[in-house]
């Protein structure tokens, strides 16, 4: 599965989340050598190789930035300069792993987070009978959202199903309409695609709140994510660091807003 990573806090350099740390996300996506104090989980993909991207919102437009590739962040020589001046206090980072490249390419079209607006939405899972029942979800998207979808991954058809339940006519950000329609979403993607396996380790970001899910539908363990909350409030599937970090349980779903975090059963 994919990688992902969230945080919160007081404005810091996009670098000292995402590259300095000892187990940084950009170590994620080639360190085959597990930490000892990483406990690996059957969903987790040793390398995550197939593209990435990050999201940050800007401290002065408080706007989100979006920047993705498809080669290992290390390589990109780009947004390794840049990261060093960049700063935020909302940053989001995802690392693709691609499960069958017949299906699913290696493309920026393809790589998380996907962005509407003051919306980003990124993903670590899957739909395991997605291409058999993808029509049915298609009929429910709003017309007006179809032609945006530009790649074929399941995460950006569900974005756009999530938008579609919120019914944006511009970009309101109403907070229990959000969870609201979460829940609704994942309800429905339940009956649409039953007898399937879905695994959703969702982020949902906007300036003011997130959404933060860990969810499986069945009954093994989705992939592995963890939260720290010493300094700020960091969201990843693996610990940055060793000390600090606690395993987010099984098929809940957070809301946070500030340093404040709301954990709700799913």
């Amino acid at each position: 599965m994919c990688r992902l990573l969230f945080y919160c806090g007081t404005i810091i350099h996009l670098k000292s989340l995402l590259i300095d740390p000892q187990n940084s996300l950009w170590n994620q996506s080639v360190n085959s050598q597990r930490n000892k104090w990483f406990n690996f989980k059957k969903r987790d993909h040793i390398i995550n190789i197939d593209g990435f991207g990050i999201g940050w919102l800007d401290v002065n437009k408080k706007d989100f930035v979006v920047y993705k590739n498809t080669i290992i962040p290390y390589h990109d020589e780009n947004i390794n300069i840049l990261t060093n001046y960049l700063k935020s206090g909302l940053i989001l980072g995802h690392l693709r792993a691609v499960k069958n490249h017949k299906y699913c390419k290696i493309n920026r079209d393809n790589c998380h987070p996907f962005q509407y607006g003051n919306i980003l939405f990124m993903h670590n899972g899957l739909i395991s009978n997605f291409r058999q029942h993808k029509h049915k979800l298609m009929k429910l998207i709003d017309v007006k959202f179809i032609d945006k979808i530009n790649g074929n991954t399941d995460t950006e058809c569900i974005f756009y199903y999530f938008l579609t339940l919120l019914r944006m006519d511009g970009v309101v950000y109403e907070r229990e309409n959000f969870l609201r329609c979460f829940f609704l979403m994942m309800e429905n993607l339940n009956r649409i695609f039953a007898n399937g396996v879905i695994s959703a380790n969702i982020v949902i970001a906007t300036p003011e709140f997130s959404i933060i899910s860990r969810y499986i539908n069945t009954k093994e363990d989705p992939p592995s994510l963890y939260i720290n909350k010493t300094n700020g409030i960091i969201i990843s599937s693996e610990p940055l660091e060793e000390d600090g970090y606690k395993m987010i349980e099984k098929n809940s779903c957070l809301y946070v807003e500030g340093n404040i975090v709301r954990e709700i059963k799913m």
